[in-house]
């Protein structure tokens, strides 16, 4: 995939999180209960899986490879991972419906809409590393580009 095509698709990925991340403000204020959180987990992703789990070959790629999304294997490997973020919201007592998105590729998480007592139940899972409110944040600095030294002609 060439770097054209992947900061496209990173920068698409950026536009859904920022829409949901604003969706999930609204929902918030709305009903006064639900919220936005962000949950990770502690299994590798998919870049990192080095095939420690019966059944479910490799998904790491050889060094200075880059990772497939669309080999068997990958997709195999990230149903896993799917299927055990539906299952620690319904631990939670969280309906699978309240899932924003699963991250699988170079994070292994997902995002839901919660109440603080279901994430409160999530943060004390097994196999759960982070939980944390989706929250906007406001640009603190300007002056970064200049610092870098990014704002030169030839710029980066």
């Amino acid at each position: 995939m060439g770097h054209r095509k992947l900061f496209s698709r990173v920068a698409v990925l950026a536009i859904v999180v920022l829409v949901f991340t604003l969706f999930a403000a609204s929902s918030s204020a709305a009903n006064g209960e639900l919220k936005s959180y962000i949950v990770v987990m502690i299994e590798e992703p998919a870049v990192a899986y080095e095939g420690d789990v019966a059944g479910l070959p490799a998904t790491k790629p050889g060094r200075g490879g880059k990772i497939n999304p669309n080999s068997a294997h990958v997709q195999k490997y990230e149903k896993f991972l799917e299927e055990r973020h539906e299952q620690s919201l319904e631990e939670a007592g969280a309906d699978v419906s309240q899932k924003i998105h699963d991250y699988t590729i170079s994070l292994n998480g997902y995002s839901a809409f919660l109440t603080e007592a279901q994430a409160d139940a999530i943060k004390n899972q097994d196999g759960v590393t982070l939980v944390m409110e989706d929250e906007m944040r406001q640009l603190q600095t300007d002056n970064s580009p200049e610092f870098l030294g990014l704002t030169g002609p030839a710029g980066a």
